[in-house]
């Protein structure tokens, strides 16, 4: 998360799942660009990464999400401490929701 660019992508994708084509051209970098660093936050587990078949065009796209609402790290003397707070979505909002009415 060092990459200015990635943290960029990463905040780009935080409300909506976007193509590689909409981060490209909303942050002024290269679809290229994008698809490189894309593939590296998704191995990471910071991004995820579904694709949709257009049946209609024939081919597909695969929309980006990140994963990461905020990550907070604070270091004191030999001690490190990682606090990550997960991008939570629809889907798992309403997963919580049908898991508290089901008690």
């Amino acid at each position: 998360m060092s990459d200015p660019q990635r943290r960029r992508i990463v905040s780009a994708t935080l409300e909506k799942a976007k193509s590689a084509n909409e981060i490209a051209n909303e942050l002024g970098m290269s679809t290229r660009s994008v698809y490189r660093h894309t593939q590296n936050l998704s191995r990471l587990g910071i991004l995820t990464a579904q694709s949709w078949s257009f049946l209609d065009k024939g081919g597909k796209e695969t929309l980006y999400r990140s994963m990461v609402r905020s990550v907070l790290i604070k270091c004191e003397g030999e001690n490190l401490e990682v606090d990550l707070q997960p991008n939570e979505g629809i889907m798992d909002r309403f997963l919580r929701f049908w898991s508290y009415m089901g008690r």
